[in-house]
């Protein structure tokens, strides 16, 4: 996991425009992205019908806010100005599927704890 966010902070260390105030770094919209992705993931696998399952997400969304310490329109906002700048964008997302591909990865391969030591 911490490839990934190296190579986003590299790549977007890289470039000179940094975000104005009040917008996410690269990172930690990363973060938010695959924090709010597996949120929504818990409550899909509830079963609930759609609004139950809106009701029911609602304390996971104020939960992973309150851990990153953020606003919904903080979030927001930063995701629109990123959405009007593609490469980073493309960035941020690349570096969301790359970490939950490989959390996928862990949970459907995990070592074999029972094999043979040399």
């Amino acid at each position: 996991m911490l490839g990934w966010m190296a190579s986003v902070t590299f790549v977007v260390s890289c470039r000179s425009e940094k975000p104005p105030a009040g917008i996410l770094p690269p990172e930690e919209m990363t973060r938010m992205i695959i924090d709010m992705y597996l949120a929504e993931a818990q409550v899909r696998n509830t079963n609930f019908p759609q609004d139950s399952a809106i009701q029911y997400f609602i304390p996971f969304e104020r939960k992973w806010l309150a851990e990153h310490g953020q606003t919904d329109s903080a979030l927001l906002e930063s995701y629109k100005y990123y959405l009007n700048r593609p490469k980073e964008f493309e960035i941020i997302f690349d570096a969301v599927i790359d970490s939950l591909s490989l959390r996928e990865q862990r949970i459907n391969h995990p070592k074999d704890s029972t094999s043979s030591q040399p």
